[in-house]
Formats: C-alpha cells, structure tokens, sequence
C-alpha cells in the first residue's frame, strides 16, 4: 500500500511518500519539509508535485496517517484539516495520532510513559500513556509546570524531544557537534547525547538591597523595583528577590513553601513594581496562600493608560490563559480554560498631552 504522511505537530511540517506491506512494515520513498505558514496555500500542490515525481496519481494512494501536535499554529490546523478532506474525497483510511504518543512509542519501552514538549514559559505538554505489545492507550494529556510535571511522572519513564540539548551543543554526529533540531535522521546514524549534570535546585544568598516596608515575626512586605525578577527561573538563576530575602531572612526562609520559591505566595512581572508580602514562616504562607486563593486579599495597581475610557469606572471579568496565537503571552480565553480573573478598575485622572 502506497501511504502518504502529513507531520502537522510544530511549527514547521512535514509529507511523506512511503511503501507499506501488510505487516505494518514501510519502507520511505521521500520525505518534503514544509513551512507552517505555507499549509493552507501550497499542501495540496506539494503533494501533487511529490505523487508525479515518483509517477503517482492522488488514487494511488491507498491511506493518510497524520501527527498531529498540541500547539495551536493556525496553518498546521488548516493542513490537517486538507488532509482529512484529500481522504474523505479519494474514500480512503486515514490515521491520526498526536506527537506525544509518536513519542511514547518510538522510546520502545512497554508500561507506563510519559511523553513531553517544551510549551515554553516553564511549561510542558505532557502526555501519559499504557504502552504494551497490544497496542497504546492513553492515560491523560495536559498541559503543566516543569514542577508538576516532577510530581505526575514520578512512577514513570519519561520521553521528550527537548531541542535545548541540540542548540546547546549537546548531540554530537561522527564527531561533530550537530546543532540543528530540524535535522532528519536517517537508518544507520549514530548520535551521542551528552545529557548535563542536574544542578542544585535550591537558589542560593546574595546580599542585594531591599526596600522593606513592613516586617515582623511571620512576613516582610517588600517594595520590588521594575526590573526584578521574583525567583530563579531559566534565563534569571540569581539576582532575584529569592535570593535577597535569603541573604536578608537567612537560613530559617529556606524551604517555606518549596525550595525554588521559599516564602513567596504571588508574583509581579519583572518590569512591574509594586508591594510584595513574603511568608517567613510555614503557618503564614498556607494563610496567605489560601487568602489570596480565596481572594479576601486586594491588590491594587495604578498604571498609566493611552487613551481615557470611556466609562471612567468598571469591571473585567473573564479566565486568564495562554494566547492561542502566541504561547508566550497570556489572554482571556474560553470559560472552560484557564484561570478566572476578576479586574475593577476606576480612571483617576484623564489628561491630554500636547
């Protein structure tokens, strides 16, 4: 059977001629990249193309198989959907499976696994599976923190597709550093994955100074400047507020509330100032955690504003989430997704600038 493949899992995909017996064994004829934004105007033509390069006929092919990905890239959305179509039109069987189970099968391990992909922000696509010589049954998919990834995989072997080890300089090919994530592999091709060593996950003490507006016994309330950032995280490793309460709290802070973000209970953005309550204690940060979940804490903004509302007083409501468009942004989404937020705002003063 000749079987036409669509890789719609990333930003950039990917079709496939390839010759299938009936023991499920292929054999590749061609593999043709793709750019994402190029799905929605050019799939059908590719595929055309590639058919007549290897004397092919779209009734030649006897079935679809699709990966599909848990990112939201508009044009890969629109090719699977061409795909589907080519199939329902031509009246053949088409195949379906997401990038996380191409994972969790391709590590040839049986029992539960956990496959993931960086989502970006801290975050992991995250999916658990049952794999066994009868076949792949899936658990759950989510979308989670790398700490809660820590918690949900903790009884599983664990599969990702990391591309950091690639840029880093970590895979090497015949001796030679391969940096390339796009990079096919072929049959017969040997890499060498140099894996880095887990560092200390506890941030360390640095004497950094701090606008202390309040403090006693059970928690210090901190005026945090534009610019800081609140605990070590990928990109920042020190020079956060973390590490300056540390130095300024000493020992007894470490740990409250988890070892990366000791005594913190909420957060501002880096180029946001503004106060900031810390927990010095483990009874104060359950207190402070369940108020500020409960929402019986206020926190109040001002900020300067382009333009003047036209309703000088109001309230915006809705849930808090990722951008589809953009992963790295957060927006107001669906009522089922995210987290619900609630903003009342009033203008104080409306001017003109001339």
């Amino acid at each position: 059977m000749l079987l036409l493949a669509a890789d719609t899992s990333g930003k950039h995909g990917s079709i496939a001629l390839a010759h299938c017996d009936a023991g499920a064994h292929c054999e590749m004829i061609e593999i043709v990249p793709l750019d994402g934004g190029t799905f929605s105007a050019k799939l059908v033509p590719q595929i055309t193309a590639l058919l007549a390069k290897h004397s092919f006929t779209k009734q030649d092919v006897g079935g679809f198989a699709v990966v599909t990905g848990p990112g939201s890239f508009t044009g890969l959305r629109i090719g699977l959907a061409v795909i589907k179509a080519l199939a329902e039109v031509l009246a053949k069987p088409i195949a379906a499976v997401s990038l996380l189970e191409a994972i969790a099968v391709a590590g040839a391990t049986q029992g539960r696994v956990t496959a993931v992909l960086d989502a970006g922000r801290g975050d992991v696509y995250v999916g658990e599976y049952e794999v066994g010589s009868s076949g792949t049954h899936l658990n759950w998919e989510k979308l989670l923190s790398r700490s809660e990834l820590i918690e949900s995989a903790a009884d599983s072997i664990v599969l990702t597709n990391d591309k950091r080890l690639i840029e880093t300089g970590q895979v090497t090919h015949e001796g030679a550093v391969s940096r390339d994530p796009s990079l096919r592999v072929r049959y017969d091709q040997n890499f060498v994955v140099i894996l880095p060593q887990i560092e200390d996950a506890a941030p360390i003490a640095q004497p950094i100074a701090l606008e202390i507006r309040f403090e006693d016994a059970h928690l210090i309330v901190i005026d945090k400047p534009a610019g800081m950032v609140v605990h070590p995280a990928p990109g920042n490793p020190d020079g956060t507020l973390v590490n300056a309460l540390l130095a300024h709290c000493g020992a007894s802070l470490s740990g409250i509330g988890g070892v990366r973000r000791p005594g913190i209970v909420h957060r501002l953005d880096k180029d946001t100032s503004g106060l900031m309550v810390v927990a010095k204690t483990e009874a104060a940060h359950r207190a402070l955690s369940r108020d500020f979940a409960a929402r019986q804490i206020d926190r109040a903004y001002t900020a300067f504003v382009w333009g003047v509302p036209s309703v000088s007083a109001g309230e915006i409501s809705g849930n808090i989430g990722r951008s589809g468009a953009n992963r790295k942004k957060m927006a107001v989404v669906a009522n089922e997704k995210g987290k619900p937020a609630i903003t009342r705002y009033r203008v104080e003063l409306g001017t003109s600038l001339s």
